[in-house]
């Protein structure tokens, strides 16, 4: 992104090259990644330093703004973030986590249904234990969820749901005898 400063203001932004007009002089879009930072400036067109945003999931992102510092000669992006209403977000991770249990363990209840309809070809035991890992963690992760009351304790539990490494993050694997009675056909 690209701003344009005239006498210590930002007057306008680019997201993108444009074709445009400074100072009464028409400048191809290619002006833009053609010319140097300092011929840009020259014009009156400077480079943006983006502000780092924050995880979208937790936070809201209102209103953009741009300011030119003299001292350092630059232009930088700000804007407000606001926290997500926390009942919402702990209610919309309790349930995505319970549909990846419930999807992790629908693969396997043609056994269950086997079971019920025959009761001599019992549910082999490595199914049985790894369905019961599946739920102990799901509850491990919505109690966690549900014990959050505020904002930064949410936050540090969603950072051990979904950040590589985090203590929830890995959810229970299938062993090869669990994988052979995996169905994959559900949709």
């Amino acid at each position: 992104m690209w701003a344009l400063v005239k006498n210590g203001t930002v007057e306008k932004t680019y997201s993108r090259p444009i074709a445009t007009t400074v100072n009464k002089v028409y400048y191809p879009k290619e002006m833009f990644t053609l010319y140097s930072t300092s011929e840009q400036k020259a014009i009156g067109i400077y480079p943006i330093t983006l502000k780092s945003k924050p995880d979208s999931t937790l936070y809201d992102i209102g209103s953009y703004s741009y300011s030119y510092d003299g001292g350092t000669d630059a232009v930088s992006e700000d804007f407000t973030t606001t926290e997500k209403d926390l009942s919402t977000l702990k209610t919309s991770h309790t349930h995505q986590t319970q549909l990846r249990a419930n999807d992790d363990l629908r693969r396997f209840s043609w056994v269950i249904e086997r079971y019920i309809c025959d009761n001599t070809k019992t549910i082999p035991s490595s199914v049985k234990t790894y369905m019961a890992d599946v739920r102990t963690h799901c509850s491990t992760i919505t109690d966690a969820i549900d014990g959050c009351s505020t904002f930064a304790e949410f936050e540090t539990v969603y950072t051990n749901i979904y950040d590589s490494g985090g203590t929830y993050y890995t959810w229970p694997s299938e062993s090869a005898s669990v994988a052979s009675y995996v169905r994959r056909d559900f949709k």
